[in-house]
């Protein structure tokens, strides 16, 4: 049993530190945790090969899948269960921010990553501070600009690390 060290203040973590809290708490809960990943892979497996178009139009569609996933690792983190509407909320709030994301990750994806920076924490904003729709889009961009390269760069580590997982996955058979 590894002990991590007692985080630092949420101004001052560094990525690995917020993915190794993140790899910690899917550890705890690694049945919940891979059910998460769910969408992704499922996304995943109908894009590839696929023409741009198709696979922007399929990663829309999944958005709300993604969102629903997001949110619910987002309660997982809290230890909660918010109500139905928090959830709702969550969920739309999700795919608003995720749809400039969707449209740009099969053209380029570093600027799908650089938009999350910005718009990616809308989800936590409303499951964590209970916020409404224009509060969570306000907090968003208000905590990526408070540090915009850990934030795009934690989303940036969390692509990566997808990206290896897949490519050991499929090498690896």
């Amino acid at each position: 049993d590894q002990r991590l060290p007692p985080p630092l203040p949420p101004a001052s973590r560094t990525v690995g530190q917020v993915v190794a809290e993140g790899i910690a708490l899917y550890r705890q809960s690694f049945w919940r945790a891979l059910v998460l990943g769910i969408p992704v892979a499922v996304a995943d497996q109908l894009i590839v090969d696929r023409p741009v178009g198709e696979r922007i139009v399929l990663l829309i569609a999944a958005s709300p899948a993604f969102s629903l996933a997001y949110a619910a690792a987002c309660a997982m983190r809290q230890e909660e269960q918010p109500p139905w509407r928090v959830w709702a909320l969550a969920v739309c709030v999700g795919v608003l921010t995720f749809l400039p994301a969707a449209a740009l990750f099969s053209w380029f994806a570093i600027a799908a990553v650089l938009w999350l920076g910005i718009a990616g924490h809308a989800v936590p904003a409303v499951m964590a501070e209970r916020v409404g729709f224009v509060g969570a889009l306000r907090r968003t961009v208000e905590l990526g600009r408070a540090d915009y390269i850990h934030a795009a760069g934690s989303f940036a580590t969390l692509v990566l690390l997808f990206v290896e997982i897949v490519k050991a996955t499929f090498t690896s058979s």
